[in-house]
């Protein structure tokens, strides 16, 4: 199946831009927790081909955060594109809760008893103002989450294929809910990807976070064919947000 499909987001409510990052010569957004998210809305007739990567029995999806909400009590969103009811698309949030710092991905397929929730702990709870890279990856129905290279959470596989949800896919909010467990912080180097990265190659893009060459991390992610590629790293006043991930991609589906 061939995909080609490009998605420039468009930044909602409190989302500014030209804030610093740990990459060289990178930028982030930052997410006020109050009003704003990234809705990453496309032309519907090109964005339901691309997201039926989450369709495929393997992807990946990687960001790098930093929280600045220590507010016990609620979850926040790092990435989703649905959820309840009509429990399709995906939810990746945090718990905000610095004490259990709780990492988890809901994946849905098409009913409450094909949901999967896979949640786990990193080694040192993550502390606010600080800055961590993250990624889930989907294989064949077996799952892992890697925090700052390591991997914290692998799961046994499940027959579970994630449906597509009819709702935009979003950044720092859930798309299901008002005001959508909002994130409060910054986020950059967004990217998904139609197959499951090896823990090699996420290694090799964890190690190129503290590359002092401009342009290194871009180039990894860039090697590793994203489908979409967000890295929020615009100027401040931007209205937009480029989408860097490959104008096409083959690969077999299902």
């Amino acid at each position: 199946m061939s995909i080609s499909w490009q998605v420039p987001g468009t930044p909602i409510g409190g989302v500014t831009f030209g804030h610093p990052s740990p990459i060289a010569g990178g930028g982030s957004a930052y997410f006020d927790g109050a009003s704003g998210y990234i809705d990453l809305t496309a032309d519907l007739s090109k964005y339901s081909s691309k997201l039926a990567f989450f369709e495929h029995s393997e992807f990946t999806m990687e960001l790098l955060f930093n929280i600045t909400n220590t507010t016990p009590g609620h979850d926040i969103r790092l990435m989703a594109s649905g959820g309840y009811p009509d429990n399709a698309g995906f939810n990746w949030s945090l718990t905000s809760n610095m004490d259990a710092a709780v990492m988890q991905i809901g994946v849905y397929n098409g009913a409450p008893a094909n949901t999967i929730y896979d949640g786990c702990n990193p080694a040192s709870p993550y502390q606010a103002n600080t800055w961590y890279h993250i990624a889930y990856v989907f294989s064949q129905g077996y799952r892992y989450m890697y925090f700052d290279g390591q991997a914290i959470g692998t799961w046994n596989p499940v027959n579970n294929v994630p449906a597509v949800s009819a709702l935009s896919p979003t950044i720092g909010r859930n798309p299901r809910y008002s005001p959508g467990d909002l994130f409060t912080g910054y986020i950059c180097e967004v990217a998904i990807y139609p197959r499951a990265l090896p823990k090699s190659e996420i290694d090799s893009h964890y190690s190129k976070i503290t590359s002092t060459v401009v342009g290194d991390y871009f180039n990894t992610i860039l090697s590793s064919l994203p489908l979409g590629y967000w890295r929020l790293n615009e100027p401040s006043g931007a209205t937009a947000v480029i989408d860097y991930g490959v104008k096409s991609y083959s690969a077999p589906y299902r």
